[in-house]
């Protein structure tokens, strides 16, 4: 089962309660990929992932540590540096939400879950 962060792509990055919802959906969205991937065989590390919203860039650095693992593991390529982006710079933030989305998306598909 592919858990939706798509859509969240969409809200306003100063809204701390949609924030809230995002970092349950896309912590749940990463331990279900961790769960499918060891299911299959897959070797893999689980990096805690809640945001903080006082420590962004360490978020962000953790985030995609876990995606550049994932992606190593499955032998997938295409990755995008989700690690640089301005959050707060609401077109940053809303490209970098579509391409984060991408991203899970792709992860899903290759383990049968979307």
């Amino acid at each position: 089962m592919s858990l939706n962060i798509g859509a969240f792509i969409d809200f306003d990055p100063i809204d701390k309660d949609a924030w809230s919802q995002f970092n349950l959906i896309h912590m749940l969205a990463h331990q279900n990929e961790y769960q499918a991937m060891l299911d299959q065989g897959y070797p893999m590390s689980l990096h805690p992932l809640d945001h903080d919203l006082d420590d962004e860039d360490n978020w962000l650095g953790l985030n995609y540590t876990e995606h550049v693992s994932q992606y190593d593991v499955l032998g997938l390529s295409g990755l995008p540096d989700l690690s640089n982006v301005n959050l707060q710079d609401e077109s940053q933030f809303h490209d970098w939400m579509l391409l984060h989305y991408q991203v899970h998306l792709k992860v899903d598909q290759t383990l049968g879950l979307a």
